[in-house]
């Protein structure tokens, strides 16, 4: 067996071919079936799908191949098959449309300072704010107590040169966003540190302005 054709009675018919007649029935308009008669594949080229047409067409044309069992039969089929794979060149390859450009990053909320309180303004609705502040607990210390609902967290820190503290943020919503009252106090014997130098050091670590 040769791919694409059929042996009947020891002679080579092409499949589709009326036997006896030598004449192609238009009926080879699968993709696929057209580029192995000709034997490319999908990734070559036209000049590769023209040269194998030419060099199989040299082969088995009834003008040079007169020898050749059903050469009229196989021309036809190599010819149809290189209609089907030109037109398949020739037509546009659907594109997908391009994609939507993607949303812009949200904008991080800004930090406003109140160190004569004690407290952070965080520029943005109470629930994002907690989310911030959460996360900047847990890089600066470990997180104990957490109370979204209440607007609470707890973080066990510790400052270059002062003793293991307990930091308590506590958050209440204002008209231009959030305000965190920080309170810190020693978990170990020692001072803890003054509380404008760790407001102004995680507001420094939340992109803040410190003055």
């Amino acid at each position: 067996m040769v791919a694409g054709w059929r042996v009947d009675g020891g002679a080579g018919t092409p499949v589709g071919c009326v036997v006896g007649a030598g004449v192609w029935q238009a009926g080879l308009v699968d993709l696929a079936e057209a580029r192995a008669v000709l034997g490319v594949g999908a990734d070559d080229d036209w000049s590769a799908v023209r040269a194998a047409f030419r060099r199989l067409l040299r082969a088995t044309h009834p003008d040079v191949a007169a020898k050749v069992p059903d050469a009229t039969a196989r021309t036809a089929r190599l010819t149809e098959a290189y209609r089907v794979v030109r037109l398949a060149h020739e037509s546009p390859v659907p594109t997908a449309p391009a994609p939507p450009p993607p949303p812009p990053a949200p904008e991080r909320a800004t930090v406003g300072v109140c160190v004569e309180h004690g407290a952070l303004l965080v520029r943005s609705p109470r629930d994002e704010a907690f989310f911030r502040l959460l996360e900047l607990a847990h890089e600066v210390g470990e997180v104990t107590y957490i109370d979204q609902q209440v607007g609470l967290l707890e973080a066990v820190v510790q400052f270059e040169g002062y003793p293991v503290c307990s930091l308590l943020v506590t958050l209440q919503g204002r008209a231009g966003g959030t305000e965190a009252f920080l309170t810190i106090e020693p978990i170990e014997r020692g001072a803890p540190p003054p509380l404008e130098a760790v407001v102004l050091t995680l507001a420094a670590r939340l992109g803040a302005p410190v003055p």
